[in-house]
């Protein structure tokens, strides 16, 4: 998969740790559209909390160069 950006990849690191993590800041709101429109994370309405997808999860792993 190809390499994130890093504050995309430090925006996956905090919705794992915390689902439920909400700002109001703009920037992480940014990060979080640029992920949801990648298909790495979405968010359960149900639960009200952020979901990392496989593939999120897939993209914090180093890739195989």
């Amino acid at each position: 998969m190809a390499k994130l950006a890093m504050d995309l990849h430090d925006e996956i690191k905090r919705l794992i740790r915390d689902p439920k993590y909400g700002s109001s800041d703009r920037a992480r709101d940014q990060a979080r559209t640029k992920l949801k429109r990648l298909g790495l994370i979405e968010f359960d309405r149900k639960a009200w909390e952020w979901v990392v997808l496989p593939a999120g999860r897939a993209a914090l792993e180093p890739a195989d160069d």
